[in-house]
Order: C-alpha cells, then sequence, then structure tokens
C-alpha cells in the first residue's frame, strides 16, 4: 500500500486579507514577532542621568511629551530592574567606571542610548584632560542621539528606533541579540583608575576608535571659497542686496559677511541651497550689543611752507560718535561638504525703536531656540519667527540682562571678602562690615 500523499500547506495570507482579519479582531502572528513586540513596548530605562541632557531625558517623561506613550515611562531605581540605560551627558573618567558597573548590573536583554554629544564623543570637552571621548569606548551603544543636548522629541525618536531595532530581531541564528548568542553576553571590562588615564583606556571587545578613511571610497573634500568669493557671487544673483565682509582683527581672523535686511532671508536660502556652497546647517545663533561710541579719526593734508621750504604734512584728527545698534551673528556649516564656518551678520537701525531683523529660522531650524534667546537677552525682535516669546526671563519682564547697559537689581548679599564693584557695594549696604582693600 502506497504512502498518502502529503497534504499541501496552506497558502499564505496576503497584506490585506491580514487587515481584514484584524478589523474583525483576529491577529494572526508568529512567536517571534510576539516575543518583540511585548519587549519593544515595555523598555524600562534606569532612573540616572550624568549632565545636562539629563533635564531634556527628564522633560520627556512629563506630560507634554509623555514617554509613557511608548511603554518607558517606569523609570527603576536599581540597574537589577532596568532595561535600557540612557547616558545623558558628559561622562568624566572619574564616573566611567561606575557607569560600566551600571551597565553590567543590568540583566539582558538590555540596551543603550547615547544621548548628546557628550556622551557620543565628549562633545565640546572631547580635548579635556578629564573627559571620556564616548561611552561606545566600554560599552555597546545601540542608538546615538547627536544634539547639544538633543530635545525630548530627540529622544522620544531614538526610543522609537531602538523599538524598531528590538522588533527586528530574532530569538534564534546568527541575527539573535547578544544575550542569545553562544556563550551568552560577556561583561564589559570596568576600567581602573591609572597613573595617567584609565587602564585599559578602551574596552577591545567593544571600543572601536574612529578611522578616517582618505583616498579611494572617501568623499572629495571641497574647498570652500573665500568671503570676498562668496560676496560676489551673492552680489551676483541679488545686485541690489547690500553686504559687506567685516574683518575680525584678532587672532582667529574670522571675517563675517553683514547682510542688509530686506534680502536677509533670500541670501540665506541661497547659501544653504547653493550647490558650491551647501550650508545646511546653523550651528550657532547669539547677538551682539554695540553701544554708542566714540572714535577718533585722523587725516593728512600736505600743505605749502610760507617760508619756500618743503611742503609740510598736517594731521588733523576729529572725534566721531558712531551710534549704537545690535547685531545677530550666525555660524553656518556645510555638513554635506564638509567645511565652513561663514559668519553671517545683521544689524538693527539702532537699540531702542528699530531693533527688527527677519528671523532664519525658516531657512534654519536650529535657529529657533538661539533667536528666542537673542529676543530675551538682547532685545532683537525676529520677524516671522515662529514662536518669539521669552526663553529665560518672564514676559513681564521689561529689560534685556545681556546688553551693556543693563544695571541688575540691588539685590547684594554679605560676602566676606568683597573687591572691585561689589565692595562698593559692600560699603554701601555693610559699612560697618566692608573693609578697605590694601591697595597694590
Amino acid at each position: 500500500m502506497s504512502d498518502p500523499a502529503p497534504s499541501p500547506s496552506p497558502p499564505a495570507l496576503s497584506a490585506a486579507e491580514r487587515d481584514e482579519l484584524r478589523r474583525h479582531g483576529i491577529l494572526l502572528t508568529g512567536l517571534e514577532e510576539l516575543y518583540n513586540w511585548g519587549r519593544s513596548h515595555s523598555v524600562w530605562p534606569l532612573q540616572f542621568g550624568l549632565a545636562c541632557c539629563a533635564i531634556e531625558m527628564i522633560a520627556a517623561s512629563m506630560a507634554r511629551f509623555d514617554i509613557a506613550r511608548f511603554g518607558s515611562e517606569v523609570f527603576r531605581p536599581s540597574p537589577r530592574q532596568a532595561d535600557l540605560l540612557i547616558i545623558s551627558g558628559t561622562v568624566t573618567k572619574k564616573m566611567a567606571p561606575q557607569v560600566v558597573r551600571l551597565w553590567n548590573q543590568m540583566p539582558e536583554p538590555k540596551y543603550c542610548i547615547a544621548m548628546g554629544a557628550c556622551a557620543i564623543s565628549g562633545g565640546p570637552f572631547k580635548q579635556g584632560y578629564n573627559v571620556l571621548k564616548g561611552i561606545d569606548r566600554y560599552i555597546p551603544v545601540d542608538i546615538y542621539i547627536p544634539g547639544c543636548p538633543p530635545r525630548p522629541e530627540a529622544l522620544l525618536h531614538g526610543l522609537m528606533e531602538l523599538q524598531k531595532k528590538i522588533r527586528g530581531q530574532s530569538i534564534s541564528g546568527p541575527e539573535a541579540p547578544r544575550h542569545l548568542q553562544a556563550g551568552g553576553a560577556p561583561e564589559c571590562t570596568v576600567p581602573e583608575f591609572g597613573k595617567n588615564d584609565l587602564e585599559p583606556p578602551l574596552n577591545p571587545e567593544v571600543g572601536k576608535p574612529p578611522t578616517l578613511v582618505r583616498g579611494e571610497g572617501a568623499p572629495p573634500l571641497v574647498a570652500m571659497e573665500t568671503l570676498e568669493e562668496i560676496r560676489s557671487r551673492i552680489l551676483t544673483r541679488f545686485p541690489e542686496a547690500t553686504i559687506e565682509v567685516v574683518a575680525n582683527p584678532g587672532p582667529a581672523a574670522q571675517h563675517s559677511l553683514l547682510i542688509d535686511a530686506v534680502h536677509a532671508r533670500a541670501i540665506a536660502e541661497f547659501l544653504r541651497d547653493d550647490p558650491q556652497l551647501r550650508l545646511d546647517y546653523c550651528s550657532n545663533a547669539t547677538g551682539v550689543d554695540w553701544p554708542a561710541r566714540e572714535i577718533e579719526e585722523s587725516t593728512k593734508t600736505t600743505v605749502p611752507d610760507p617760508a619756500g621750504g618743503p611742503d609740510k604734512v598736517v594731521e588733523q584728527k576729529k572725534k566721531r560718535t558712531v551710534p549704537g545698534y545690535l547685531e545677530a551673528v550666525y555660524h553656518l556649516y556645510s555638513v554635506a561638504l564638509r567645511h565652513g564656518p561663514v559668519v553671517l551678520r545683521q544689524r538693527t537701525g539702532n537699540r531702542t525703536d528699530q531693533v527688527t531683523v527677519p528671523s532664519l529660522t525658516p531657512v534654519w531650524r536650529s535657529c529657533e531656540f538661539q533667536e528666542r534667546e537673542a529676543f530675551d537677552l538682547f532685545g532683537i525682535v525676529f520677524a516671522g519667527h515662529p514662536d518669539l516669546r521669552r526663553l529665560l526671563m518672564w514676559e513681564e519682564f521689561k529689560d534685556h540682562p545681556m546688553r551693556k547697559d543693563y544695571v541688575p537689581p540691588d539685590d547684594f548679599e554679605w560676602e566676606p571678602t568683597p573687591h572691585g564693584d561689589v565692595l562698593a557695594k559692600a560699603r554701601q549696604h555693610y559699612p560697618a562690615s566692608a573693609k578697605e582693600t590694601p591697595a597694590s
């Protein structure tokens, strides 16, 4: 008797058929998909913060951003109960062993998010003697979130990317997570304090210092044009614009372009979109207060000698008052072409009633908070800004603390060693306690 023919396997369901079943409350899934779905929506972070970025992490858990929507509102006080380590701030070398020890105490499966420039690479303190150049020298990092600091929305986006990574993991085979691999996930080496540095300087199983690729396969470095060349091309595009190259006499010699307010937005879009410049990133926007100042100008004239001798050169000096004004200063870079900066300036008419310049936030979104800061502290009004409100001071505050003629409130408190301007206040408030400083 012959064996019965094998029954044909049921046909696979299409996406439309799955959607139809889902509308009727029937979910078809596999064990792996169900397992990863549950894990990705119950990632519990460790209640742990390091520096400035921790404030943004805390804000992400508040009602406005509500990290609970992603199942990650349960910040655990013990590493034994946490799934996620968010490195939210600068990691000093003195703190690094404690961070690695916390990571080792977390059970698998566990994940790490490096939040902000300091956690990723050391940030603005990268070359400091006491700062670790990235936590990925000692523990594996799953998600990197750039910024200084990243906003709460960026952290939520990083969490969504981590959820996507978890949902795509296998529970078997070579693509399985660390803890499901043969031999399990080894503990990371906790560095020790050496005579000159941490020992070892990195975990060889994790730390992979970046290598700069030059030559074949590397994108070409594009030399940026000089400011004079950039100015000429802008004037070719906008012949009615007024553009001046402002020289910086300091050692940095970081010269800048002063542009008129009428063409500022169009010039900014040109700098961003021009294929030879592609200044796609504004790293910094700030204000400068220039009070009215007196300058001395000298002119030399040649006059004949009445006695018939050689002509004499007479120098005449004249003092002139330059009216005060405010400036908004922008530092522009090209991430795509890897060059910069180009320093851009906008100047107000005066410091009183002509203090409006166009906002460049519609061109570079990174200007939004920093233009608000310049509005708050300097009083520069940015026309077209999407949300021009005070940032550090309250709305009823009538002054601008970074102006050079700002007078702070008289809230002096006694201190044991007053000096300089503080000494004058001390004499006024505490005449019996203020001591004369010895003449130097």
